[in-house]
């Protein structure tokens, strides 16, 4: 109990630097956003069963490496963190519409034109995101 306790402490105290990066993609100009937003599309689209909207990615057509090394990692971090919010925040409010407690949501994954070479050019960007999560975990 104890350990389970300090754990969600350090990641309530964490969530500040969630919100902090979530505001900070707002004073991004807009066409890093809408660079970003041509190049690496996705979005919620229809419902599931229960519920909940189902995100739709066209993996194969985003070259997201190159996107992060052109755009910024710390542009990237707070584009990430504003979409997670949207993301849990969306989910949420459709399981408060639903009267349930829906947890995760299905997700599409278009794979056409998706390439070894941009998988492997964008490799890097996890273990980096994953060193500034609290004990290395999202």
């Amino acid at each position: 109990l104890k350990l389970a306790t300090e754990r969600a402490l350090e990641c309530i105290e964490y969530l500040s630097n969630v919100y902090k990066g979530a505001v900070q993609y707002e004073s991004y100009p807009q066409s890093k956003r809408d660079l970003w937003e041509a190049n690496f599309p996705q979005g919620q689209f229809g419902k599931d069963k229960r519920g909940a909207s189902v995100l739709y990615f066209k993996y194969g057509k985003a070259d997201q490496g190159a996107l992060v090394r052109n755009l910024g990692y710390e542009f990237f971090v707070a584009m990430d963190w504003r979409r997670a919010m949207y993301y849990w925040d969306t989910l949420f409010q459709e399981g408060v519409d639903r009267g349930v407690f829906l947890q995760g949501r299905s997700w599409v994954l278009d794979c056409e034109g998706v390439s070894y070479s941009k998988i492997m050019g964008s490799r890097w960007i996890a273990p980096k995101q994953k060193a500034n999560f609290p004990s290395g975990e999202q």
